[in-house]
């Protein structure tokens, strides 16, 4: 499938909260700086990139969380998926398209974990922390996102949107423009943030840290600290990794307790205005979300050439990923 020209059009951004998310090496004073005000080009009414990073808590629910895990998946991935499934938990599982392709394991692990109701999700290909994200050129940029598309797009559940977060949540409106202007990737929404689980500070805790030289806590220690903040404000998207075992513990310590103090788990695309708004129609479907193999349902391709053939009220067309001309038969 060939690929698109593009371009880069604003000055580059880059936060450093954002980056110390996602990287043990970065120390964790820098974790609590403030994030950069984000100045640029506005999406139109179609981007399903957002100039601003998407967080959870402006449109969640009182005691409402929820679980997400970066970096994977490893062996290990699976059962830990599996033990989520088994307390009536569905999370969202950001891939790293290297992690996938590292062994005959972790290649059948998006299946198997997209099998126990769990959200497949877009974490770039090689996670690239330096340069951060948002100072890639935008051939790589888009080559991130969709050298990892290819490898998942199959294991997003039907109907579900297609999720992205960046590599450390770095982040700015170049990027948004960047991804929104490729049809490759502009099917993606993001950039999805979090809410809990990002620095040290006040008392505070991010897993990634927690485990390091510097703070070496066990999971109990580390999952005290995300308990703090989840109680602190009361709802969320929660940042871990799954690649870490001390991470699935501290997990594993946490949910009796949430479970005990009535919070409810929900998976990212049960998240009120998640989705790109205006774009679904009666029956449910959405802009970015599977239609067929290797097809997703596209508002910005309808009569390009192909008229609409979603069902009920939708604008959208089904067309193969990054390809406006050629129509899909809708599953």
């Amino acid at each position: 499938m060939a690929r698109s020209p593009w371009s880069v059009v604003v000055p580059l951004f880059a936060s450093m909260l954002a980056l110390a998310a996602c990287s043990a090496e970065v120390p964790a004073e820098e974790q609590a700086d403030p994030e950069l005000a984000i100045e640029g080009e506005q999406n139109s009414e179609e981007a399903l990139t957002q100039v601003q990073n998407i967080r959870g808590a402006d449109k969640m629910d009182p005691r409402e969380i929820a679980l997400t895990y970066d970096d994977g998946p490893r062996a290990h991935s699976v059962a830990f998926a599996q033990w989520l499934k088994d307390q009536g938990i569905r999370a969202t599982f950001f891939m790293t398209g290297s992690a996938v392709v590292s062994n005959a394991e972790t290649r059948a692990a998006p299946a198997k974990i997209a099998a126990m109701g769990h959200l497949i999700a877009n974490h770039t290909y090689t996670h690239p922390i330096t340069p951060p994200f948002a100072k890639l050129s935008a051939l790589k940029m888009v080559e991130e996102i969709y050298k990892t598309d290819q490898l998942i797009a199959e294991h997003i559940e039907q109907g579900a949107p297609s999720l992205m977060r960046t590599s450390g949540g770095s982040w700015s409106s170049t990027v948004s423009a960047t991804l929104n202007g490729n049809p490759q990737t502009r099917h993606y929404i993001g950039n999805i943030y979090w809410d809990i689980g990002g620095d040290m500070a006040n008392g505070y805790g991010a897993d990634w840290a927690c485990w390091g030289s510097r703070y070496n806590l066990t999971p109990e220690q580390c999952g005290d600290r995300y308990l703090k903040e989840i109680r602190a404000k009361g709802k969320g998207i929660v940042l871990m990794h799954d690649i870490h075992v001390k991470s699935q513990a501290m997990t594993k310590y946490m949910v009796p307790k949430l479970v005990a103090e009535g919070y409810k788990f929900v998976r990212m695309d049960e998240i009120r205005g998640i989705r790109a708004e205006g774009t679904a129609g009666a029956a449910g479907v959405v802009a970015g979300a599977t239609c067929a193999d290797g097809c997703l349902w596209s508002a910005s391709c309808v009569g390009s050439p192909h008229p609409r053939n979603a069902p009920g009220s939708a604008n959208l067309v089904c067309v193969q990923r990054g390809n406006c001309s050629a129509a899909c038969t809708p599953r």
